[in-house]
């Protein structure tokens, strides 16, 4: 039995059919996830080591050169890139393309323990971390606070943080400019040499003397316990008191003891006023939409709970807010082009019901399209939207096909029923093919490998390809069956401005065919100038786009002071601030650490 038969001999169930795949797809509308482009993952791995204190010389003969040596004969491997700066080294690993990220991330981590052994002993820690287009934060937001920044660090770590990652579809949040006490140690190199102390005797005794050690078992009544003696330092007092070497000299007599803030190497400040910066990530399957909700809406309700007062937050970078522009644009453009394919036809048909039959396609198809695309794990993005806005035009050419078809074989006499039957049959074929061809033309870009480039034209050609089988399946089950209830009547005859244009087009084949040489010339030299065309035509990545915000990075000698810094950064961001309202300036952000400083401003949306 074919399928136009069987959808039309079974009403019930294909109506059913087609209801439940409507259900389906306005499901999935709401649970798909929402971002600007398709996610993707470049080969890379990013190895990077703190290393406090330590000039770019010491971190590349200390800390880069053994990662270099022993992270290059990782496999798959096909280029490193190593940079070497003040307190930091960072070797950057790029793997052939295809290459198993997750056993290539679990051999580097194998190969960083090795190495662990050659490199400073005062090393922390060594971060690894994956390349991922979703690795960006969802919304960076000011924490604006004037008190004491021991109390801010004390509130973040308390109930800011903890009220953020209990937000559902939240797996990070990482605090900058946070200030919290330190112990330094301060020596004096007069009283060291009367004492005949030297800096590795007070190395050694910290680390001998600041540790806790385990002091075997305790057998009590049966019972066995694991016995520790506890050596941390925990006071000033405890640190000072710390004996040296066996005359009995003290790390007091030699030095002084400060516990208190650090001296300042940065600022953060929100439209003039000081601030500290949170940024959020999502989980890899969360909606970002949602999640940037969720997160501004529990800041709102915690900065008025008791113990915050003071506490002030201002989103300045939301990625949600483009994202649901932009695709409110897509979607409006869209219904706009659909809108303006179904008075055409209309125009053509002249009949309401028959283009509300063919019409029927584009809805239907839509609402499927994506709920296939929820199954297949992509994200309703610019790419996927511009597919899905590409293929409306396409998508009634299969309904046009079939109602026509129908129509004729009513005019010739069949009752509704087998002429929706024969109608459907008749061009199945054709229209198969034709549909398989469109198909077949998006086919390559299903191989192309999974960087970026080839990660956006396959959601491209993906939204494409299930439009056009959902179509498919649309003229051959629901407008079939839409005829035979809808369908009565007969065909409209042709109007006196179809007669026209029928005519001259006529009359411009007899031309063409009485000049075919002529006319193949001019072919040929229409093709060769749009070869030209677009030979000339400028080449780029990706369009220039204005995403509303400007990023000023700003170089200052390095005998400037973090103060004079915060100083000329205030003098231009009250200038900014004067003329935001002449300029469309939402918000300005300034930021400094060490040599590296720059000021973000937020334009007003168009």
């Amino acid at each position: 039995m074919s399928i136009p038969r069987f959808a039309v001999r079974r009403p019930v169930t294909t109506g059913m059919t087609v209801v439940a795949t409507i259900v389906f797809g306005l499901i999935a509308l709401t649970q798909i996830s929402l971002d600007m482009f398709p996610a993707f993952d470049r080969p890379v791995l990013q190895v990077t080591v703190p290393y406090p204190d330590a000039s770019p010389t010491e971190v590349e003969r200390r800390i880069v050169r053994p990662l270099e040596e022993g992270l290059g004969t990782v496999r798959s491997l096909e280029s490193i890139t190593s940079t070497a700066s003040q307190d930091r080294g960072r070797v950057e690993l790029e793997f052939a393309p295809g290459t198993d990220m997750d056993m290539a991330a679990l051999e580097v981590r194998e190969r960083v323990e090795q190495i662990r052994r050659e490199l400073p002993s005062d090393v922390q820690r060594v971060n690894l971390r994956r390349f991922s287009s979703e690795e960006q934060p969802v919304l960076r937001a000011a924490i604006a606070w004037d008190g004491d920044p021991a109390r801010l660090t004390e509130l973040v770590e308390r109930r800011i943080e903890p009220a953020l990652l209990q937000v559902p579809g939240v797996a990070q949040v990482d605090f900058s400019g946070l200030e919290a006490r330190e112990v330094s140690i301060e020596l004096d190199q007069d009283r060291m040499r009367s004492q005949g102390v030297t800096i590795a005797m007070i190395s050694q005794a910290l680390n001998r003397g600041n540790q806790d050690v385990s002091a075997g078992e305790v057998e009590l009544g049966g019972q066995r316990f694991q016995v520790r003696a506890e050596g941390q330092l925990r006071t000033v007092e405890e640190i000072e008191g710390l004996i040296l070497n066996n005359r009995g000299v003290r790390l007091t007599d030699v030095a002084t003891v400060v516990y208190d803030f650090p001296e300042r190497d940065f600022f953060f400040r929100m439209n003039g006023e000081n601030a500290r910066q949170a940024e959020v990530y999502k989980e890899s399957d969360a909606n970002i939409v949602e999640v940037a909700q969720a997160v501004k809406a529990t800041l709102e309700e915690i900065s008025g709970t008791p113990g915050l007062e003071g506490v002030s937050f201002r989103t300045w970078q939301d990625q949600s807010e483009g994202i649901v522009e932009v695709l409110r644009l897509l979607a409006v453009a869209g219904a706009t082009g659909g809108g303006l394919a179904i008075l055409v036809l209309f125009a053509f048909l002249r009949r309401i019901t028959p283009t509300f039959i063919v019409a029927a396609a584009i809805p239907v198809s839509l609402v499927f399209t994506v709920g296939i695309l929820y199954i297949a794990g992509e994200s309703l993005n610019i790419i996927t939207l511009s597919g899905l806005m590409l293929a409306v035009g396409m998508l009634i050419d299969n309904a046009v096909v079939v109602v026509e078809n129908i129509f004729r074989h009513r005019e010739m006499g069949l009752e509704p029923k087998e002429a929706a039957i024969d109608g459907a049959s008749e061009v199945g074929l054709a229209i198969l093919s034709g549909t398989v061809t469109t198909i077949i033309v998006f086919a390559p870009l299903f191989f192309l490998p999974p960087n970026e480039m080839g990660t956006q034209f396959r959601s491209f050609g993906t939204s494409i390809s299930f439009a056009m089988l959902a179509s498919l399946g649309v003229a051959f089950t629901l407008v079939p069956l839409l005829a035979v209830q809808l369908l009565k009547g007969r065909m409209p005859e042709p109007g006196g401005f179809m007669m026209v244009l029928n005519r001259r087009y006529r009359d411009l084949l007899d031309r063409i065919l009485e000049h075919r040489m002529a006319m193949a010339s001019f072919v040929l030299a229409l093709f060769a100038a749009g070869g030209w065309v677009l030979y000339e035509l400028p080449r780029e990545l990706m369009p220039e786009e204005d995403n509303r915000f400007i990023r000023m990075s700003v170089s200052t000698p390095r005998d400037v002071s973090t103060e004079e810094r915060s100083e000329i950064f205030a003098q231009a961001e009250r200038i900014l601030l004067d003329n935001a309202e002449y300029l469309e300036i939402e918000n300005v952000s300034a930021f400094s650490r060490g040599n590296f400083a720059s000021i973000f401003m937020t334009l007003k949306p168009f």
